[in-house]
């Protein structure tokens, strides 16, 4: 609390504590990748109505993957606001990390979502 104070009435020194932990980062190299229609592998012999039903099958699962793509990151916006709300007077290094990363998040998340 006593952080909190000074840092308000503008007696803190600057200095930040050192046991502040880094800003995780995410990118879209670390969500699950959208399968592709080339990722599958064409049986030879396979008829028209399997070659439908697989596609029907790739389209439900590339569904799932945005989905969940989508709330991967929606979770690491929302963790990054609270991490933002627990040491916003304590560390303002801390703070500028996180809001960067929280623009680059909601950009990614923004892009997670025309892909749907």
């Amino acid at each position: 609390m006593r952080a909190v104070a000074n840092r308000i009435l503008g007696n803190d020194d600057g200095g930040e504590p050192e046991s502040l932990d880094p800003v995780p980062a995410l990118t879209s190299d670390l969500l699950p990748r959208v399968p592709s229609v080339y990722d599958d592998e064409e049986e030879p012999g396979s008829s028209l109505a399997d070659l439908w039903e697989r596609q029907e099958l790739l389209e439900r699962f590339r569904d799932r993957v945005r989905r969940e793509r989508v709330e991967r990151v929606a979770a690491h916006l929302v963790s990054l606001a609270e991490k933002v709300v627990d040491r916003s007077f304590t560390g303002a290094r801390f703070t500028r990390a996180a809001l960067d990363e929280m623009d680059r998040a909601y950009a990614l998340w923004c892009s997670c979502l025309d892909e749907a």
